[in-house]
């Protein structure tokens, strides 16, 4: 579980560094409004699976207790400082998701009305962000004293051991206002917004399957394309769905293992480590540039790419 959790949030990091520097680097024209949304996208992803590398954290639900175990290079540091890494990682998750959301809604913005100019979707992006930053504010400073903790969890697990030279933190309640806050933030939206996803995707085909023979074959393909790409990718949060009912039957003990509770965070990596991945393998000046990135570093001062070779062709 610990070698999974570290592997995938490797690859996320990574993969998520190469596609931001090919999206400052060689976003064609028609895509530099679109290329805000996704820049965006691309950030967050970073930022999470970077803290959650850093956190390698286990999650220790038990009865109405909730602790946590720090098992990555934050250790080195401090609690405070592997809360505050754990505390961004969780508003990134959270908001991964919905910024899949705003890249369906644009796509299908776009199908009826002119782009929205970059500005306009750069305040979008900030507004979007202003729910997640609460969470990460209130959340922030919601840990109780380790004492209290600890006497909250060995009275629902009397043979747990905290002693063995583990860094660790938690909440001697969930019912805690903050607590529940953050809880209620990260798994009820999940199901909702899968929903929305797919009705939004929905609406999209449906508006090109109405409108293929008004638009020209070069407008529709690249709609039809990009659709392609933010499908796959909305298959994403069914991992965010996961690991968010592998968190709530720990939680409420109907189903609970050493390896369940290493792995619930892990699952909700899989949604930003995977989404730079589908980005780079279908956008061909994307994938172009990090494969002649690969094959030489100079070639990051050749020419931006051109819109009319937008869409990779994945079995090319």
């Amino acid at each position: 579980a610990i070698s999974f959790h570290g592997s995938c949030d490797a690859i996320g990091t990574l993969s998520n560094l190469l596609l931001l520097i090919a999206i400052i680097l060689r976003s064609p024209p028609n895509l530099r409004s679109y290329s805000v949304i996704l820049l965006n996208s691309v950030s967050i992803d970073l930022i999470a699976c970077f803290c959650s590398l850093v956190v390698m954290i286990r999650v220790i639900p038990a009865d109405s207790v909730l602790a946590y175990i720090y098992l990555g290079p934050c250790t080195l540091t401090s609690v405070f400082i592997c809360h505050f890494a754990y505390t961004v990682m969780l508003h990134t998750f959270a908001h991964s998701l919905y910024l899949i959301i705003v890249s369906f809604s644009y796509r299908f913005y776009v199908l009826k009305r002119p782009s929205p100019s970059r500005f306009r979707l750069f305040l979008i992006c900030i507004v979007v962000y202003l729910p997640s930053l609460c969470l990460m504010i209130i959340f922030l400073f919601a840990l109780d004293p380790q004492n209290e903790l600890l006497e909250a969890v060995l009275l629902v697990k009397p043979d747990f051991e905290f002693n063995q030279g583990y860094m660790y933190a938690g909440h001697a309640s969930i019912f805690k206002p903050r607590i529940a806050f953050t809880i209620v933030f990260m798994i009820l939206p999940a199901l909702p917004a899968i929903i929305v996803i797919f009705i939004l995707r929905y609406r999209v085909l449906r508006i090109l399957r109405q409108n293929a023979d008004s638009m020209s074959k070069k407008t529709h393909d690249q709609h039809a394309n990009l659709v392609k790409v933010l499908s796959f990718q909305s298959l994403l949060p069914i991992f965010f769905f996961g690991g968010g009912v592998s968190y709530v039957i720990c939680q409420t003990g109907l189903i609970c293992s050493v390896a369940q509770e290493h792995l619930t965070m892990a699952i909700w990596g899989i949604m930003p480590a995977a989404a730079p991945l589908i980005t780079l393998y279908y956008v061909r000046p994307y994938k172009s540039f990090v494969l002649s990135l690969a094959r030489s570093p100079m070639s990051v001062v050749t020419p931006r790419g051109t819109a009319s070779t937008v869409i990779s062709n994945p079995h090319s």
